[in-house]
């Protein structure tokens, strides 16, 4: 079970991965190739269809856990690589959103600081529930 944890963690990195350059190299096609007028824009709009995108199998992703796997189907969920992708893809967005106000490329406004607290929430109640648990069964084998 735990192989299974680490290779939905690694697949989750490398589709974040492949996600970043997607994002990246999209925005670079279209400033070197001047299609749009406002090619600046490109890589806000990928950024804020991807918060939309990470909100959304987020909210999913709990709510699921919070009815369907709430006892009896716990690493089912846990195990799975949506869950965990949602949670780490959340973490990504939060940090690239925190170090975009930093350097002052997006301004601090309330409404957006409502946004990423939301998906705050969301990634730290997603990889708390995965790493949480998996510590406290760990524990209770020991002890037996």
């Amino acid at each position: 079970m735990k192989i299974q944890l680490y290779k939905n963690i690694a697949l989750s990195f490398i589709v974040i991965n492949i996600w970043t350059l997607y994002s990246f190299f999209d925005y670079y096609n279209s400033v070197v190739n001047d299609q749009y007028n406002m090619s600046s824009m490109t890589l806000f709009f990928n950024f804020i269809e991807s918060v939309c995108a990470a909100v959304a199998i987020g909210i999913l992703s709990i709510l699921l856990r919070l009815t369907i796997f709430k006892k009896h189907k716990q690493d089912i969920l846990k195990n799975n690589f949506f869950y965990i992708l949602a949670g780490f893809f959340n973490l990504n967005l939060l940090t690239i959103w925190i170090i975009s106000v930093v350097m002052g490329f997006l301004p601090l406004k309330t409404g957006a600081l409502c946004f990423m607290l939301g998906i705050s929430a969301i990634a730290i109640f997603i990889l708390f529930d995965v790493f949480r648990k998996k510590q406290m069964s760990q524990l209770e084998c020991k002890q037996i």
